[in-house]
């Protein structure tokens, strides 16, 4: 597109792209998304390739216009997903250019796809950003999924105390010992959630037990006979909105569902967050959960908040 130009960023341009990417949060949800602490985490996180993966797409004056990045889910050259934004004040065929220079790199780390594969991108923008899914829907993409945001308003009287299953001991993550138990339990808990592949265990020990702001008293593991039974790994608030507790990750492994743990779990992190001051928390579902977490969420008293729309498109034959 005439005037822009795309350009790998270092990390002297965190600022500028923290605030282009909550500039275009604001634009279409009135919050912020993320921080500077949390871009540089992903900048920086063993899943990216700086220099390779990201591109700021730059106006002649210099103004950043858009961001798009690339990354390998799972390690495996098979999911390549592409997060692009493009402020709505701007041209929308901004897009169109990033997600073209996106799907070439996507390309690229696809050609080292196992034998017999189907590489796909994947891509997805919230259900208000007009822009961002007409681009999606130009260059080929498909809508195959949704998930929510949803959210809960606590109130000033503390919720009142879970009731456990028989048998089940909580406690809190205990760092140095937890990691390879917890990371195990979590990807028995997902394994038969849509399309899943567990990120390897350097990645996810990076965003989970090494993040700047890990709590394990807000990183709960339930017990039953010496086994984890399901897990609730908790943020103490959203990277871009520090009234909101976020629940990172809420799994129940299966010879442990249908007990209410889930249900307890999230209970009691409620009240962990309402201890901290918080009086809303959030997380993140897919809207098709084959465990009936939507409805289970909703029991617990939250509602969708936002929608996120998830498109894809093939990359070549296997």
């Amino acid at each position: 597109m005439s005037g822009i130009t795309l350009r790998a960023p270092g990390l002297e341009d965190l600022p500028v792209a923290v605030e282009f990417l909550n500039s275009w949060a604001r634009a279409l949800h009135g919050s912020d998304e993320l921080s500077e602490a949390e871009l540089r985490s992903w900048w920086t996180g063993p899943g990216l390739d700086l220099q390779a993966d990201v591109r700021l797409a730059h106006t002649v004056s210099d103004e950043v216009a858009g961001y798009v990045d690339v990354s390998d889910v799972g390690a495996r050259h098979v999911e390549l997903w592409i997060d692009a934004r493009v402020h709505p004040e701007h041209p929308p065929g901004i897009a169109d250019e990033l997600l073209r220079w996106a799907e070439g790199r996507a390309r690229e780390l696809a050609s080292a796809a196992p034998a017999g594969e189907i590489p796909i991108a994947r891509a997805g923008t919230w259900s208000t950003d007009g822009d961002g899914l007409e681009a999606l829907e130009r260059s080929g993409y498909r809508l195959v999924r949704h998930s929510f945001r949803m959210e809960i308003s606590l109130g000033e009287t503390r919720p009142e105390p879970p009731s456990w299953p028989d048998g089940i001991r909580l406690r809190s993550f205990e760092p140095g010992a937890d990691e390879r138990a917890v990371y195990d339990a979590q990807n028995d808990a997902f394994a038969d959630s849509w399309d899943y592949h567990p990120d390897p265990f350097e990645e996810w020990a990076h965003w989970v037990p090494s993040a700047e702001d890990f709590d394990p008293d807000l990183n709960l593991v339930a017990m039953d006979n010496g086994e984890i039974a399901g897990i609730a790994l908790c943020r103490p608030h959203e990277p871009g909105d520090a009234e909101l507790g976020w629940v990172r990750i809420l799994g129940v492994r299966p010879s442990w569902r249908r007990r209410g743990l889930a249900l307890a779990l999230l209970r009691h992190a409620f009240g962990e967050f309402h201890d901290r001051g918080l009086r809303r928390v959030g997380l993140g579902v897919g809207a098709e959960s084959p465990t009936g977490a939507v409805e289970l969420y909703e029991r617990a008293g939250m509602s969708v908040a936002r929608r996120f729309d998830i498109f894809e498109k093939p990359l070549r034959a296997g």
